[in-house]
């Protein structure tokens, strides 16, 4: 198993980013098509897929990790960090993949997903890592 760790740069505060990563409304459109929520699982739901992951917030503002049900071992975890001197926040993403080809094709995938969310906020998509 191969592990991918990205980042983006993102011109918006850890407060409105974390919605956009922990809510089912804010995950809805970009990294999902709909997404419901039972008890501590979210549903994620594309066009002829489906996902359970179990959501651990380990801090407000700052972490969210996915523990994908049905992929041992497998999670995403997603972690914001603010530079008060440029005022950006980095979206660092922790995924996994079966081997290179996928890890290339996770990339992309996160990639686009990244540009999705950007449009989203009303920010520039151009993506910066």
């Amino acid at each position: 198993m191969i592990k991918l760790e990205l980042e983006y740069i993102f011109h918006t505060t850890p407060k409105i980013l974390f919605k956009q990563i922990s809510t089912p409304s804010g995950l809805a459109g970009w990294f999902a098509q709909d997404v419901d929520v039972m008890d501590n699982m979210f549903i994620f739901k594309w066009a002829d897929y489906r996902m359970d992951a179990i959501v651990q917030i380990n801090h407000e503002n700052y972490y969210v990790k996915f523990d994908w049900i049905d992929e041992e071992e497998k999670y995403t975890e997603l972690k914001l960090v603010y530079n008060k001197l440029s005022k950006d926040t980095s979206l660092k993403i922790t995924d996994f993949a079966e081997n290179e080809e996928d890890a290339e094709d996770l990339q992309k995938l996160w990639d686009e997903t990244i540009k999705r969310l950007k449009l989203r906020l009303g920010l520039p998509p151009k993506l910066m890592k």
